[in-house]
């Protein structure tokens, strides 16, 4: 296909730095790219098309890019690297956003993506990439993406211990929390203190060890769909000066908190999805918003939580609770928390049955006044 939806936007039209925009093209050589190449770009975005290659000698001419996005491409180890030398040492310096999400990268990360020392912001999720070694170089580096891989560990050597951690357990030891906090401070992100956005769900971790160093710089990490059994070594992150708002431990094997209890800035929690038994020490998050704990096994919810007086959502459907007392004495007397979701516990009635419904739903928002919804049920403002 040709080129026929190209966006462009040249510098000092209104001020915006000058853009190539190709996306959707279908485009599976460069042919179609080279004549709209310029000195000047800053940004080439070429999402949705069929690239295999960097091998293109025209982009040792752009000096000045500073955003490259090649998302949803076919793009390899060997084709990325095939990009032309004098373009390596021009983007080593200038390139600040790379995007290779959804390509065919394998095993580690192309030897080149080292060397763009500028980097700030870069996305190599959904590709078959076992380790992020290579990406230590990357010391300016502030947003990693790299969800949907097939990565292992972060500090080497905590990838094959789910069985004797699980072993420890059972045994009434510490597990993991233990190991991981002895490990902490090592790993591929050792050097990357600047990282303030970290996406590594959908991966095969069985540690979250490795990002202690980054306390005062971490606000966000996103460590859902992995096979993490502790989340002690998070417990660095946490105190005073801990950066860290938004966690994601979703669909691990959790079956406890400890490490969490001490992450006091969170305003996000995501633990849908584990196995914990108890929301104890939970309590110590008061500047909490979200609270996700749906798909767990608890059965009460410990009245200590009416501590979290900044709630908007607490999503606990699919657990074990049977009293909707304890629903009253946690949040009664909350004004902040609007949504609560309770659906699938044995506490809440079925919506098919009307009559048990309606009467399920005035009792929850007599418990929990300032409540605008319950389950998929939009209420009246309190």
């Amino acid at each position: 296909m040709g080129t026929e939806g190209v966006e462009q936007r040249h510098e000092g039209e209104e001020g915006e730095e000058d853009v190539l925009d190709l996306t959707g093209n279908q485009l599976s050589d460069w042919e179609s790219v080279v004549p709209h190449l310029r000195p000047t770009l800053a940004r080439l975005e070429l999402t949705l098309n069929r690239l295999t290659t960097l091998g293109c000698p025209d982009l040792a001419g752009l000096q000045g890019l500073v955003a490259l996005g090649l998302r949803s491409n076919l793009i390899s180890n060997e084709g990325f690297e095939a990009l032309p030398a004098e373009a390596k040492a021009s983007f080593g310096v200038t390139l600040r956003e790379l995007v290779l999400y959804e390509n065919q990268l394998v095993k580690v990360l192309p030897p080149s993506i080292s060397t763009f020392g500028a980097l700030e912001h870069l996305d190599v999720s959904y590709n078959e990439v076992r380790s992020l070694e290579g990406v230590q170089s990357l010391r300016n580096l502030r947003e990693l993406y790299a969800a949907n891989n097939k990565i292992v560990e972060i500090v080497p050597g905590t990838g094959g211990r789910i069985k004797e951690v699980v072993e420890e357990k059972e045994r009434g030891g510490e597990g993991e929390e233990k190991g991981g906090e002895e490990r902490g401070g090592e790993g591929v992100l050792a050097d990357l203190v600047r990282l303030e956005v970290v996406e590594l769900g959908s991966n095969r971790l069985r540690s979250c060890a490795g990002f202690e160093h980054l306390r005062g710089t971490l606000r966000e990490l996103w460590l859902g769909r992995n096979k993490i059994v502790s989340a002690a070594p998070l417990r660095a992150l946490g105190g005073a000066g801990g950066a860290l708002r938004r966690l994601s431990l979703a669909s691990n094997r959790l079956t406890g908190v400890e490490g969490v209890e001490s992450l006091v800035g969170l305003e996000e929690l995501q633990l849908s999805h584990n196995g914990l038994t108890s929301l104890d020490g939970l309590e110590s998050l008061t500047e909490l918003r979200i609270l996700d704990v749906a798909g767990n096994e608890v059965a009460t919810i410990p009245p200590s939580l009416s501590a979290l007086v900044k709630l908007e959502d607490f999503w606990a459907n699919d657990n074990q609770l049977e009293s909707l007392e304890d629903v009253g004495a946690a949040f009664g007397a909350t004004a902040t928390l609007t949504t609560l979701y309770l659906e699938r516990n044995p506490c809440a009635a079925r919506e098919q049955d009307k009559e048990e419904h309606a009467t399920y739903v005035k009792a929850v928002k007599a418990l929990v006044p300032s409540l605008t919804q319950l389950d998929a049920v939009v209420l009246g403002r309190p």
